[in-house]
């Protein structure tokens, strides 16, 4: 390489061939089996602790994988009980006394490898028994453990770890933790995939998602050409002087502005026939593909996400034509919209709908990015909150607009959590307006979000 910038462990040159990758292990969405296996706890760092396979017979192992735990009681804690410092054995006898050194990480602390494997090719050695000891554990609280979320034994390029008998030194058994989870090919997050179809999946999604991002372009690109017409006419009638020419450029006004409204309509209802019906057929069409295929397969899974696609981006388009429908802008009907959308996206959920003294009326722009803000933050109560009750107040005193979305879920550490929310983008819609967004939140005692804008 020409040069490089080291700030190791995170960006160094040997991450380029660790077999780590941004994307992590290759999952696909199942039904929650466990979090893997646990060691018994320990006051010392330096106690020892070993988990071991016993594949029933003698095998050409090809390779040996370790995967971390990432525990859905413990989300924010990748690489959970990864340990330290730790060896991989091969044997043929049960106490491994005649154990064989595959892989000895000893001399220096391991890298945690957070939620990508960790594999150790054996060279087809044969053995009988796999084992890992852990020879420096991780650190808990105030405690040490040693836990995996899975361990592999490939052999003929297969993974027979899930024919194997599971035997440790200790164990936590628990609903959630539990030696059978150790090699039931699950992660703490899903069903492990084949790395190939698990990356043919992603590239698929990814160019619906470029071809979904193509049509919202052009449907943007189409509405500034009708409000860049729509000025262009105001500022053709503020230049008229005289009464014969005040007359005249009425008259040209409430023609174009009916040929404006006309061009709305035409636009809103293309929009509606043609994208609109093309995104019902995928979502259509989608669906009953995945309804003719086996609950598990990850075609199914594809087809499923393809079907979420299309409806967000039906849903997104419904909004668009909405802002194009000719007629007054009222303060009335951007409630009622406020109020239809919650109930499309809380569906199941409480909601407590409240507009107290909102006169309006408002910019279509300021339309726009209250809706697109609005539809945010309903998305992440839906996706992330896990709430049964949401409270909705809008309220306008005197020049400023005041949203407030306040939900009794799970919360977040805001300090921590900021990726995956879209709280960047909400930012910057507010603050292009001159407003401003205030979120309040906390684990376990939900979430509140407070939109105030400055109308003036």
């Amino acid at each position: 390489m020409s040069d490089s910038a080291n700030n190791p462990p995170a960006w160094a040159p040997s991450n380029l061939t660790d077999g780590h990758s941004a994307l992590g292990c290759p999952v696909t969405a199942a039904p929650f089996r466990g979090n893997g296996y646990h060691s018994a706890i320990e006051a010392n760092e330096n106690a020892v602790k070993w988990v071991q396979l016993d594949l029933g017979e003698e095998r050409e192992i090809e390779e040996v994988r370790l995967l971390a735990a990432a525990p859905i009681d413990f989300p924010a804690r990748l690489g959970f009980g990864f340990p330290r410092r730790f060896r991989v054995e091969l044997g043929n006898r049960e106490d491994m006394s005649d154990a064989r050194i595959l892989a000895k990480l000893e001399d220096e602390d391991v890298v945690n490898p957070g939620a990508n494997p960790i594999g150790f090719a054996a060279g087809n050695q044969k053995a009988r028994y796999v084992r890992v000891t852990a020879s420096l554990l991780w650190h808990r609280n105030n405690d040490f453990i040693f836990a995996l979320s899975e361990l592999q034994v490939f052999s003929g390029g297969k993974n027979v770890a899930g024919e194997a008998a599971v035997k440790a030194l200790d164990r936590v058994e628990t609903a959630r933790w539990n030696t059978k989870f150790l090699n039931d090919g699950y992660n703490s997050q899903g069903r492990l995939a084949d790395t190939g179809p698990w990356l043919r999946g992603l590239a698929r999604r990814r160019e619906l998602q470029e071809r979904i991002g193509s049509l919202r372009t052009a449907i943007q690109m189409r509405q500034n050409t009708v409000l860049k017409d729509a000025l262009l006419v105001t500022g053709v009638i503020l230049l008229t002087g005289t009464s014969g020419i005040i007359f005249w450029g009425t008259r040209q006004r409430w023609v174009r502005q009916r040929e404006v409204h006309a061009l709305r309509q035409r636009l809103a209802a293309d929009l509606h026939d043609e994208i609109g019906s093309n995104l019902g057929s995928i979502s259509l069409l989608s669906r009953l593909a995945a309804d003719h295929l086996p609950p598990a397969s990850e075609a199914k899974t594809d087809l499923g996400e393809i079907h979420r696609i299309a409806q967000d981006s039906a849903d997104a388009m419904r909004d668009i034509v909405w802002l194009l429908q000719p007629g007054p802008r009222t303060a009335a009907g951007l409630l009622l919209r406020l109020r239809e959308t919650a109930g499309q996206l809380l569906k199941g959920t409480a909601v407590d709908f409240e507009a107290k003294d909102v006169p309006g009326p408002f910019s279509l722009e300021l339309e726009r990015q209250i809706i697109f803000v609005f539809k945010e933050a309903l998305n992440n109560i839906r996706k992330h909150a896990q709430a049964s009750q949401v409270r909705i107040a809008v309220q306008q005193t005197g020049r400023y607009l005041k949203i407030r979305v306040q939900d009794n879920g799970g919360g977040f550490d805001s300090g921590k959590t900021s990726s995956g929310l879209g709280l960047e983008g909400m930012q910057k819609r507010v603050e292009s307006l001159g407003g401003s967004l205030q979120i309040t939140t906390q684990p376990g005692a939900g979430t509140t979000l407070e939109l105030t804008l400055n109308l003036s």
